[in-house]
């Protein structure tokens, strides 16, 4: 199973589980390694124009802002496509606010229903499940990253994690490490 982490700010993709830096390898990226913009722009802009820019401003992947709907994902995806961008989609509603929560009744079936409607899409990079998650969310994660790889086994999941100056109430842990 493959959980991409994402750094805030400039973020630096780092993968757990299996390794799969060879499929990172493949995203085309000035200075060797992906650049990522996050977040992309508001709905009403998800035009080509825009896409354009963040490719001419050397980024490889890109991921929506938290509002999109699949229409508007699609739509990225197409954007991207065109450009020679790869993009994550946002399905962050399958992970609950806390560890103490289950997961939302049928996670499985949006697992399922998302990578139907976007795993085989070329530009589709893998999927973002969560922002800023702490530790304690990590083994919910991980079960819904498993779900993806049986549906999906040729994209990763994503999140993003809290930055290094964050509490130890939000890591849900003693420190970063």
């Amino acid at each position: 199973t493959q959980l991409v982490l994402l750094a805030s700010l400039l973020i630096a993709v780092a993968p757990l589980g299996k390794a799969r830096c060879d499929e990172l390898a493949t995203v085309p990226a000035s200075g060797g390694f992906p650049l990522i913009c996050f977040p992309g722009p508001p709905a009403e802009d998800n035009v080509l124009a825009h896409w354009q820019k963040i490719k001419e401003a050397n980024f490889t992947i890109v991921l929506p802002v938290h509002r999109y709907t699949d229409t508007d994902q699609q739509r990225m995806l197409d954007h991207c496509e065109q450009l020679g961008l790869k993009a994550v989609v946002n399905v962050k509603k399958l992970v609950p606010p806390s560890a103490a929560d289950t997961p939302p009744p049928g996670w499985r079936e949006e697992v399922q229903r998302a990578a139907g409607l976007f795993g085989n899409h070329p530009a589709l990079f893998g999927y973002m499940i969560k922002d800023e998650p702490g530790a304690d969310l990590f083994p919910q994660m991980g079960r819904i990253a498993r779900a993806f790889r049986e549906d999906d086994p040729q994209h990763g999941v994503c999140a993003n994690l809290f930055p290094t100056h964050a509490t130890v109430e939000q890591l849900a842990a003693a420190d970063y490490a």
